[in-house]
């Protein structure tokens, strides 16, 4: 078929729509076929066009092939020139995250600007999440910082993620960050994260831990009864059983 096609460096079409239905057509042996054929195409100075790109990086993030994809990246888009899209950005990141690389995504974040290519929510939110499963954090809390300046909000999942990664680890500047985008643009799970900041706080924090609860009764938001007995401790041991009484009034009237 490649034969059949001649070998014209300007045919950039009949290459792209050959190789783009071979490497999509679902058989074991696609992405291997469209493999050799781009390396005979090379030799003679010929190749296909982004739909290919697009097509093959798919492929490779469904066989989990991470090597070969980033040498092909690297000669279209470094060596080739093609400008790549948002889609291809984020299949590289999906693959480069899932096969444990997720410190890398960030780069292919940072990157994205220089070809006039901006992450949108759902970029963010998969590179969010591939540094917070990969225990990035310090990466996590730049991105979040990030994302959020650019008013892309994260996810149900990301926000319960994040809130629960970084109170654990203690960076709880980070953690009542999240809390606030949360409670600042309704972002669920609000009950369910306001209880898990107000029970993590109250050991190390209990101001702060009675300053978001009596924030959370204000905004209506449901702070369950067991959260509240934890703080009656916490409070009860450092002789503060005024201001619990004063949380569990408010509580009640609302």
């Amino acid at each position: 078929m490649v034969h059949a096609l001649d070998f014209d460096p300007a045919n950039v079409p009949a290459y792209d729509s050959f190789l783009t239905t071979l490497v999509s057509s679902g058989s074991s042996t696609a992405l291997s076929d469209a493999m050799e054929y781009l390396a005979v195409l090379r030799r003679y100075r010929c190749s296909p066009g982004e739909k290919f790109l697009r097509a093959a990086l798919a492929a490779h993030l469904e066989a989990r092939e991470l090597r070969s994809a980033v040498v092909l990246w690297d000669d279209f888009v470094l060596r080739r020139g093609l400008v790549p899209d948002k889609e291809m950005y984020n299949t590289m990141i999906m693959l480069q995250g899932t096969l444990g690389h997720a410190e890398v995504t960030v780069k292919y974040l940072d990157d994205m600007a220089i070809y006039g290519v901006f992450p949108d929510t759902d970029t963010y939110n998969v590179v969010l999440k591939l540094l917070l499963k990969g225990r990035k954090l310090r990466e996590a809390s730049a991105i979040f910082k990030e994302m959020v300046k650019n008013e892309c909000w994260p996810n149900e999942a990301n926000c319960s993620l994040a809130l629960s990664v970084f109170l654990d680890t203690r960076d709880w500047e980070t953690g009542i960050k999240v809390w606030k985008c949360m409670a600042a643009n309704s972002l669920p799970p609000l009950e369910e994260g306001g209880n898990m900041l107000v029970s993590k706080l109250k050991d190390e924090m209990l101001p702060e831990a009675c300053k978001y609860a009596e924030d959370m009764i204000d905004q209506g938001i449901k702070l369950s009864s067991s959260t509240l007995a934890k703080l009656r401790h916490s409070l009860g041991k450092v002789k503060k059983g005024d201001i619990h009484d004063r949380l569990l009034a408010k509580w009640k009237a609302h």
